[in-house]
């Protein structure tokens, strides 16, 4: 399923380094975190790229 802008509403952890410019490692850090964004398909971990916005402007405000 994609949105309005014709994006995947959901990222696979190699989507999510691609988008943040981050290592493999460092974005499998990010997804097991508490209070990161993830959803589990099965074995597959995804993240809802509109959870992802609201996480990065959280992290953006609170300086972390």
């Amino acid at each position: 399923m994609k949105n309005d802008r014709n994006e995947p509403m959901c990222l696979a952890v190699d989507d999510l380094c691609e988008i943040l410019g981050v290592s493999r490692p460092t974005a499998y850090e990010l997804v097991h975190r508490d209070g990161f964004p993830t959803i589990r398909v099965g074995r597959r971990i995804l993240v809802p790229r509109a959870g992802l916005e609201k996480w990065l402007e959280t992290q953006a405000n609170t300086g972390r």
